[in-house]
């Protein structure tokens, strides 16, 4: 199993959505982070598993039971590093932009 490591951005994206999720109802928070840390652990364990976001990216996507969200993530030698952990919608919103003004994670 390799060892995860979570980008700042990463970090930062999760925090949110979890602080989102428990203003919603209590305890929901937690939730969203056992299933982000559920899907971590079938991430390190087969990252290959995962689909590529796009063929033209190293980028590959992991799902989030539950909730609608997707992990962005690259497998390098010794560990996988989450570069995005983002709602459906962005993930949606960002396959529209034209590709010369897309985001480079």
């Amino acid at each position: 199993m390799k060892r995860i490591v979570l980008t700042r951005q990463a970090r930062r994206e999760l925090g949110a959505a979890a602080r989102w999720y428990e203003k919603q109802q209590e305890g929901l928070g937690r939730e969203f982070a056992e299933e982000i840390d559920a899907a971590l652990e079938r991430i390190a364990a087969k990252p290959t598993a995962s689909p590529l976001w796009r063929e033209d990216r190293q980028y590959r996507k992991g799902g989030v039971r539950r909730f609608p969200y997707v992990i962005f993530f690259v497998e390098r030698k010794k560990d996988v590093r989450i570069v995005a952990i983002a709602h459906k919608i962005e993930v949606a919103f960002l396959r529209t932009v034209p590709q010369a003004s897309r985001v480079r994670w």
